[in-house]
């Protein structure tokens, strides 16, 4: 299992990120069959909000944010973290100032959202792919502010939006064909050998 982390950022934003191949060398008479790639998306900021509206109204509001892996093998993993909620306004109290009874201001809003694609072989040909070697697995990792407020037809809105992620790739192998019997037939040879002696 490996992992990497890209921290809290203002969005929009795209990063390549590098996690490292599974390595045969490194185990012997076994052979990859399965590749798991877990995303999990955060998400922080502030929503502000102040009706215009002659009459009261309700405001309803996210700071969110689609977080998208992409990679090789079809790789398509996307996460949607979202944290919000809904401010009732009266109508505008004539002053534009994200407070008083007409609007809100609502601070350090957080919120984490976690999904995972597999890839087994067959049908993806994870050596093609290219998960098998002693070099690194290039992924695209990319955060898209979607950030809203809806309610009355004269809103202000502002929102501070930033996003991070954390991708974790989980490789599960099994004995190569014929390894498990080469080794039962090391072991009834050893047994002959101690028999004899």
């Amino acid at each position: 299992m490996y992992q990497a982390n890209i921290p809290l950022q203002t969005t929009n934003w795209n990063s390549p990120l590098q996690l490292p191949q599974w390595d045969p060398v490194l185990f012997p008479n076994q052979v990859l069959t399965k590749v798991t790639i877990k995303l999990t998306g955060n998400i922080e900021g502030d929503a502000s909000a102040e009706s215009l509206d002659a009459a009261p109204s309700v405001i309803n509001y996210n700071v969110s944010a689609q977080i998208t892996l992409t990679g090789p093998g079809g790789l398509n993993v996307v996460v949607l973290p979202l944290a919000g909620g809904a401010f009732n306004a009266t109508a505008f109290d004539g002053v534009v100032d994200f407070a008083g009874t007409s609007g809100f201001a609502q601070l350090n809003l957080m919120n984490t959202d976690q999904a995972s694609q597999m890839l087994t072989d067959p049908p993806t040909d994870l050596v093609a792919a290219g998960f098998v070697g002693n070099g690194m697995v290039n992924f695209n990792l990319a955060a898209l502010g979607t950030s809203s407020a809806s309610g009355p037809g004269n809103v202000l809105q502002q929102f501070r939006t930033e996003a991070g992620a954390n991708v974790m790739i989980t490789y599960e192998f099994i004995p190569a064909p014929g390894s498990a019997a080469l080794l039962g037939l090391a072991g009834m040879v050893a047994g002959r050998r101690r028999r004899h002696a």
